[in-house]
């Protein structure tokens, strides 16, 4: 019997178990903690959620899923953003809500306005379609270019929308079509034009 072939191939079923063991162990290290992939900062699912944006503020930038009734200030600490005394007192005591966005500009100024409606839709928000351009409808499921064009020119026949069934009076917009737009979109009295 030839021991030193018997002895290479237990060397090499070792070398295979060894990197069968390594590409195991890869696998579950990768899975476990995906590059890149970041878990929401804040979520209690008890009270509401409210979803809110930071935007401009290195390394606090994304939206957060907050409770009912938070304010910048409470937001900020959630987030994580330090030396917020920098900030006007009555401006990080304002209650947020849903779809708004906090931006913190170069100057560290902070400013409360809306989510861009390319975030809204992302985190399953309708958007207003009496402020939408057409490259925000187009990120409707549904909406090509030339029923975005539609769309504005009825909105600007109209004065703006009143609701949003009257997205069903633009030509190729019928019952059916409209059902599965209405989840994307919203009226909002104050941006009526």
């Amino acid at each position: 019997m030839n021991t030193g072939l018997f002895r290479r191939q237990i060397d090499g079923a070792i070398a295979v178990i060894a990197a069968a063991v390594l590409v195991h162990v890869c696998v579950y290290l990768y899975v476990t903690h995906k590059p890149g992939v970041k878990t929401v900062p804040y979520k209690d699912t008890h009270s509401g959620p409210v979803i809110v944006e930071i935007a401009g503020s290195a390394g606090h930038d994304g939206v957060y899923y907050v409770p009912v009734d938070t304010d910048v200030k409470t937001l900020f600490g959630y987030a994580g953003v330090r030396h917020t005394e920098r900030f006007d007192p009555k401006t990080m005591e304002t209650p947020l809500s849903t779809g708004q966005r906090v931006l913190i500009d170069s100057r560290g100024q902070l400013t409360i306005g809306e989510m861009e409606n390319a975030t809204r839709l992302a985190c399953d928000l309708p958007i207003d379609i009496n402020r939408a351009g057409v490259g925000d409808l187009v990120l409707i499921p549904g909406v090509g270019e030339k029923t975005a064009w539609k769309i504005i020119a009825q909105r600007n026949r109209m004065g703006g929308f009143q609701r949003i069934e009257d997205l069903m009076k633009i030509r190729g917009i019928k019952e059916r079509k409209f059902n599965r737009l209405k989840r994307y979109v919203t009226v909002n009295q104050r941006t009526r034009i």
